[in-house]
């Protein structure tokens, strides 16, 4: 999948495909290598994924880390997922961009509406992938606190009637002699949790956008009990 400028926002092509595909899983045996030796990564709750409909539906995760891509890539293998990034990301160096779009990354431009970003989303979703959203949208790096969410991703949930998925990042600090031993030597949890299905939250005389804002508000609370109960040195529990 390749994403162009403003006006032609995804194509898919089967050459393009085949590259990413041969570039995607090359680099994820190396992200493979490096979250089991330096994160130590531990998957909780994969087998969630499994009872998903083949269709594509959403993946959410918090962001508190530089290599969370890579984090998520590794949780859900063998599923892929596209990943959403803001458009000065990827556009900042040529070929670092269209490295990252090999890798399933998409841009959105700082100036689109979520109505043209709706159709890109939708044939992708037909075509059966995960598509992830980072609905802090900013980086706060090794932060337990979630920021607000914004609800882009559950509109289009609502609006698609797919699942959301969180995915809950835990990121605990190795400590020798009760010091920690290096800022960025951590120990990585991912807890994928129970889809949450538009239909729940969705009631006769409740509007759509009370039924996104309360989908947004349950995903943030139950990301943030599973990051209270992961780094408050409780074993993170299976969802």
């Amino acid at each position: 999948m390749l994403w162009g400028g403003k006006r032609r926002i995804l194509t898919c092509t089967p050459l393009y495909q085949a590259m990413a595909g041969y570039v995607y899983y090359a680099t994820l045996f190396l992200v493979l290598l490096f979250d089991t030796f330096i994160f130590r990564l531990k998957v909780i709750g994969q087998r969630n994924l499994r009872r998903l409909p083949r269709r594509g539906c959403f993946l959410i995760s918090n962001h508190s880390l530089y290599f969370d891509p890579g984090l998520i890539a590794h949780a859900i293998f063998p599923r892929r997922t596209l990943f959403s990034a803001l458009e000065s990301t990827i556009e900042a160096v040529p070929f670092l961009g269209n490295f990252i779009r090999f890798l399933g990354a998409f841009p959105i431009p700082e100036r689109m509406s979520l109505v043209r970003l709706a159709r890109p989303i939708r044939n992708a979703l037909a075509r059966g992938w995960f598509v992830h959203f980072f609905p802090e949208r900013d980086l706060k790096f090794q932060n337990s606190r979630l920021q607000p969410f914004y609800p882009g991703v559950f509109y289009l949930a609502q609006l698609f009637d797919v699942p959301v998925v969180p995915i809950t990042l835990s990121v605990r600090h190795c400590r020798l002699f009760g010091r920690r031993i290096a800022r960025l030597y951590v120990r990585v949890t991912a807890v994928i949790d129970r889809p949450l299905y538009p239909s729940a939250f969705a009631s006769p005389g409740r509007g759509r956008r009370e039924a996104v804002q309360l989908m947004a508000e349950h995903a943030r609370r139950l990301m943030q009990e599973t990051l209270g109960r992961c780094n408050g040195g409780r074993p993170c529990s299976k969802p």
